[in-house]
């Protein structure tokens, strides 16, 4: 992944946001813990998927067919800021 970052911290709507990223090329799982600092109080969040992940998951699940699109219904690449995944039964 181009220009990967292992960490970054960024401030949006008052509150103090802290990602760390990892990354298994052989399994294809990105591994994101966040935490978000909120009125002092800490907190953990959710694991993000990668596109390669959730087609999988979807698919196994049985849906036919499963598109991902970057930001602004633009190609997804390595530089989207987005992830829009659209799934079909």
């Amino acid at each position: 992944m181009r220009n990967r970052t292992n960490a970054s911290v960024y401030e949006r709507n008052g509150n103090l946001v802290v990602d760390s990223h990892s990354f298994d090329v052989e399994t294809g799982r990105e591994a994101t813990e966040r935490w978000l600092i909120r009125d002092g109080q800490l907190r953990k969040t959710v694991r993000f998927y990668t596109y390669t992940e959730l087609r999988d998951l979807l698919l196994g699940v049985g849906f036919s067919s499963v598109e991902g699109i970057g930001h602004e219904r633009k190609p997804l690449t390595l530089e989207s800021r987005r992830m829009v995944v659209i799934a079909t039964r």
